[in-house]
């Protein structure tokens, strides 16, 4: 995750210095006082005209169109509880059509700064800039697990949705998806961990995972058995080929199925956890990703483990525990793409394998 991180930051200084050279006065980070913390323009300018920023840098080239449209909603209903004068901007990495433009403009009165208006405005302002720009885009579309291995399967999976049956824009009123995330994470925290919830966490985590990412997964098949009929494993998906990150994951490991694993120790697993989830993955049934969640990650055991699984059968386990999925619906509680969030953690996994 760091690396997104990283980028982002880069992103709202790139943006905050073009306003800078147009002699407006920025500030970061202003809270409106609904939700400190979460509840914040990233950016304010004032000039001759003073706008409020909301900044969403997407990892994935490919972003849903009520995925906009939700961040444009949050910032109206930011704009909706400042007395003060100005615009509403919302300013993001990719493409937009024209006419989600128009419409974010009718409904809510806001702009949209998409790539390509993004970079026209800072080539007028300084070349420098643009290049900037362009090479922070190179960077984040940069997967270094992309095209490492395993081959093309597009022609053995399903169709990206259709953009045409995209819902339409919400209105900028409380968005109920914010309102379950919150309760969520506050039915993950007061969850006890132990055999006796074991069932409970295996529910509520696949609950959290159908939540955060609907658009990118399906079939949802619970308590799999496994071929010789001794064993069974908890969660099977199928992947939705529409963000870049899902898309990633089928050409570099050739798989088009996802199996999740869930854990309710009151520690750290180890190694024999992971040797049973690798037993399940089986690349010629396009089935060669594994996550396993938990309480509270693996031990050093484990880790290595799944290195091993990797580095000699050429299947990727990597982990998830309860600080992830809360973090992946904070991402829903700021409209941002939790998919995102799986780029930085599955790069930092990869980036450490040699270690």
């Amino acid at each position: 995750m760091r690396n997104h991180q990283m980028i982002a930051s880069r992103f709202q200084d790139l943006v905050e210095r073009l306003f800078r050279m147009q002699e407006f006065k920025v500030q970061s980070g202003i809270n409106t006082g609904i939700r400190p913390n979460l509840e914040q323009y990233d950016i304010k300018a004032i000039g001759k005209e003073t706008y409020f920023i909301e900044l969403k840098f997407y990892i994935s080239s490919k972003i849903q169109r009520s995925l906009i449209g939700k961040a444009a909603a949050q910032l109206a209903r930011l704009l909706a509880s400042n007395d003060e004068p100005g615009t509403g901007l919302l300013i993001i990495n990719v493409d937009a059509p024209d006419n989600l433009k128009d419409e974010l403009n009718r409904l809510y009165g806001i702009e949209l700064w998409d790539k390509s208006i993004l970079l026209e405005r800072l080539n007028a302002v300084s070349t420098n800039l643009a290049e900037e720009f362009e090479l922070l885009l190179f960077q984040s579309q940069d997967f270094g697990y992309s095209t490492r291995t395993g081959a093309d399967v597009a022609g053995a999976i399903s169709p990206p949705p259709n953009p045409n049956e995209e819902p339409e824009i919400p209105n900028p009123l409380p968005n109920p998806d914010h309102q379950k995330a919150q309760e969520l994470k506050a039915r993950l925290s007061s969850l006890p961990c132990g055999r006796n919830d074991w069932s409970a966490y295996e529910r509520l985590a696949t609950e959290i995972l159908q939540f955060v990412f609907k658009r990118d997964l399906a079939l949802w098949e619970k308590q799999q058995r496994t071929e010789d009929g001794l064993s069974r494993f908890d969660l099977i998906c199928r992947i939705v080929p529409f963000d870049d990150f899902w898309k990633s994951l089928i050409r570099s490991f050739n798989t088009r199925f996802i199996l999740f694993e869930f854990k309710n120790y009151c520690d750290e697993f180890t190694q024999n956890e992971v040797y049973l989830t690798e037993r399940y993955l089986y690349k010629s049934a396009l089935r060669s990703v594994g996550i396993m969640i938990s309480r509270f990650g693996p031990n050093a055991h484990a880790i290595q483990a799944a290195k091993g699984a990797l580095r000699e059968h050429g299947k990727l386990i990597f982990f998830l525990k309860d600080q992830d999925l809360k973090k992946l619906l904070e991402m829903v509680i700021r409209d941002d793409n939790p998919s995102d969030y799986l780029v930085g953690t599955l790069d930092d996994w990869l980036i450490g394998l040699s270690r």
